[in-house]
């Protein structure tokens, strides 16, 4: 990662004034992401907030795609209020553009899995099973299902962890994900 800050900073140093502002948006984005990972959050915040300027010139999907991310940089922090509050405003806006919202639900409930934010978890594991069955995405509702099963159980719901781990290893063997089924198993044997 410490290659991709120097790369990144490189970038933007020699675009400077005249970088494109789709560009600069990217390189913002994806270096706050970055600082993000590193731990380094006020590095991630300086440079999604220069990336949220510039989206505002680009358009709400870039908007909703940077604030998914300050949400995220919000929770490393321990700030849930902030995260909870950028994550329903992410969410808003990817609904307003008709982006797709799986992903933006996958990422969040791992968030919250992080934090041990479990009934967070689990709603937003139910919305990106909901959005993959919607989107006939067959090979990722097994992975959001099994996910779904891991916070059951963390829960303390082992009822609900096995319904949920059973349906993902029916869905991950038909899938032929071989590594994930045996993750479901595993949970079904947990529970």
């Amino acid at each position: 990662l410490a290659t991709a800050i120097r790369l990144y900073r490189a970038a933007i140093r020699r675009g400077g004034s005249h970088l494109p502002v789709e560009t600069g948006f990217t390189l913002h984005n994806n270096l706050g992401r970055i600082f993000s990972q590193t731990g380094d959050l006020s590095g991630a915040r300086k440079h999604l907030d220069q990336a949220a300027k510039l989206a505002a010139q680009l358009g709400r999907n870039k908007l909703g795609y940077v604030t998914h991310n300050q949400a995220t940089v919000a929770l490393r922090a321990g700030s849930i209020t902030d995260a909870l509050r950028w994550f329903d405003e992410a969410e808003r806006i990817l609904r307003d553009v008709g982006m797709p919202l799986a992903e933006h639900y996958m990422e969040r409930f791992d968030a919250f899995m992080a934090l041990r934010l479990l009934d967070e978890a689990i709603d937003a594991s139910e919305r990106a099973i909901t959005e993959f069955e919607q989107g006939s995405f067959t090979l990722l509702v097994g992975e959001a299902r099994l996910r779904q099963a891991r916070a059951f159980l963390a829960a303390g719901h082992r009822d609900d962890a096995l319904i949920s781990a059973a349906r993902a290893a029916k869905e991950l063997t038909t899938a032929r994900r071989v590594a994930w089924c045996a993750q479901a198993d595993l949970v079904q044997l947990t529970a």
